[in-house]
């Protein structure tokens, strides 16, 4: 009997897991009206350490011509590395980290100061973007992935998930990421990769103070890992009440593990 009611938990676990992104594939998403207009532009990449598609990266923003991006696993690509990239996004700053592949950067078409957790590991830095509507706070987030306890690696595939699963680090990170949040006093925008899934409780703590960009005007699962298999939703954009999401989607395979995730926001919050 023990066995059998530990083969059906394993198998509800698995289903959940296997089935979580796909409650979004009836997001309708609720588009804003044809007349708002976008305040600011964002991508979110995780680039992937290993990656070198660079000319294919360089190619899709020129193309899409943000105004702001954010980079994680940044391994000495910074703006200078993505050719071309200098001429609409002449702003950057690369974190500065002992921890190889898990830098991060951002590159901006406009000023930025007050920079905080670009000169340390930091799981998330901060940069004060002098947007044409006014400053606004912008968050790049890289945590740590969770570990399987059964081997001692971290998690690399769906597989992983069904056994040993341990986000205790991760979970850490993001209480350190609100703790800093309630103090901030200007419009906010968060995003990177969280390494989490929607089913978890940290979702929902930042859920309680901030809107998921993806889940409010996307559509579809909006699944972002693994590229080669994308089930999983661990890419995000967040913002606060400052802002009213316009459109959100996945961008295009570009030779890393993860998909960027591109958003257009209005300034002044939803009317």
């Amino acid at each position: 009997m023990a066995i059998a009611a530990a083969a059906v938990a394993l198998l509800t676990l698995a289903i959940a897991i296997y089935l979580a992104p796909l409650s979004g594939v009836m997001r309708l998403g609720a588009r804003a009206s044809a007349d708002a207009s976008a305040d600011l532009h964002l991508i979110t990449f995780n680039f992937d350490g290993s990656n070198r598609e660079h000319q294919r990266v360089a190619a899709w923003l020129r193309e899409r011509a943000p105004d702001v991006v954010l980079i994680q696993e940044t391994y000495a690509i910074a703006g200078a590395q993505i050719p071309g990239t200098r001429q609409f996004l002449p702003y950057w700053v690369e974190q500065q980290t002992r921890a190889g592949y898990r830098g991060m950067s951002l590159l901006s078409r406009y000023p930025f100061s007050d920079l905080e957790g670009y000169d340390q590991d930091s799981p998330y830095s901060r940069a004060v973007v002098d947007l044409p509507t006014g400053t606004v706070a912008i968050y790049t987030v890289s945590l740590e992935n969770p570990v399987n306890d059964r081997t001692g690696q971290y998690v690399t595939s769906p597989l992983d998930l069904l056994y040993g699963y341990n986000s205790g680090l991760r979970d850490r990170q993001i209480r350190l990421l609100i703790d800093r949040l309630e103090t901030e006093t200007l419009p906010t925008i968060v995003a990177g990769d969280f390494n989490m899934m929607e089913i978890e409780a940290p979702y929902h703590w930042l859920r309680a103070r901030l809107t998921d960009v993806y889940a409010a005007v996307g559509r579809g699962t909006g699944a972002t890992w693994r590229a080669d298999l994308p089930l999983l939703r661990i890419d995000y954009v967040w913002a606060d009440e400052s802002w009213c999401p316009l459109t959100a989607q996945v961008g295009p395979e570009l030779g890393s593990d993860h998909f960027p995730v591109e958003v257009t926001l209005a300034a002044e919050g939803c009317r």
